[in-house]
C-alpha cells in the first residue's frame, strides 16, 4: 500500500482499515456489539437495512447524517466492491435486495428512491411479494394509510400506484422469473427467516 517512492498511501491504509473492521462485522452476526454498529447504519436514509446496506449504492446525501466512521466505512466498502459484487440468482438473495439505491434496479440508468415507500416500512423486494405463492403483489396501496374521500390522498394514491409500477418495470427480468417460479419451499424459508431476525413487517 506505498505510493510512489515507496510513500505509504494515507488513504489506501485508511480503507484497508475500514475494511478489516467490516469484515469483523459481517462475520459476528449475533454478537451484541453488532447491535451499536447496526444503529447507525439503520439511520442511512431510514432504510433501516443495517448489514445489507452493503448492498447498495451510497448517495452523499444520506451520509452526511452519518458519523464520520460509519462515512469512511461505506465509502471504502463501496470503492472496492462495487465493480465486483456478485450477481443474486436465488429467491432468498432476490427478495431481500432493497429496491432503493440498487445498481441492479434502474429507472432511467438511476437508482430509485422513494421516501414515502420507506417511511411505510417498504425497503426490501419481500415487502412488495407474496408470502406462501410466487409472483408480485398487483398493488401495495393498503400499505398506505389514505383517505379515499380525500382530493390530496387521492393525489397521492395515483402517485404511489406509479412508484410502484416504476419499481417492478425496473426489477430485473431474471429476477421477476424467479420470483414467479412457482416453489412453496423457498417462500416459506424466507417466512421463517424473517421471524428469526424479528422482520415481521409483512406478518
Amino acid at each position: 500500500m506505498s505510493g510512489g517512492l515507496n510513500i505509504p498511501d494515507i488513504k489506501l491504509r485508511k480503507h484497508a482499515f475500514r475494511l478489516q473492521w467490516t469484515k469483523k462485522f459481517l462475520v459476528s452476526k449475533g454478537k451484541i456489539w453488532t447491535s451499536f454498529i447496526k444503529f447507525f447504519l439503520n439511520k442511512y436514509e431510514n432504510l433501516k437495512l443495517s448489514h445489507e446496506l452493503l448492498f447498495i449504492n451510497y448517495s452523499q446525501k444520506g451520509l452526511k447524517d452519518l458519523p464520520e466512521f460509519y462515512k469512511d466505512i461505506l465509502t471504502a466498502w463501496d470503492i472496492v466492491t462495487n465493480p465486483k459484487r456478485v450477481k443474486y440468482t436465488t429467491y432468498t438473495e432476490i427478495v431481500n435486495q432493497p429496491p432503493f439505491y440498487n445498481s441492479n434496479i434502474l429507472l432511467n440508468s438511476k437508482p430509485l428512491y422513494f421516501p414515502n415507500y420507506v417511511s411505510t416500512g417498504l425497503r426490501k423486494i419481500y415487502d412488495i411479494s407474496y408470502v406462501f405463492v410466487p409472483g408480485l403483489l398487483p398493488t401495495i396501496i393498503d400499505c398506505f394509510d389514505l383517505d379515499e374521500d380525500s382530493d390530496d390522498d387521492c393525489k397521492h394514491e395515483e402517485k404511489i400506484t406509479k412508484q410502484y409500477k416504476q419499481i417492478v418495470s425496473s426489477l430485473p427480468r431474471d429476477w421477476v422469473d424467479i420470483i414467479n417460479t412457482p416453489t412453496v419451499v423457498k417462500h416459506l424459508q424466507i417466512y421463517l427467516s424473517n421471524l428469526k431476525t424479528g422482520d415481521n413487517s409483512r406478518l
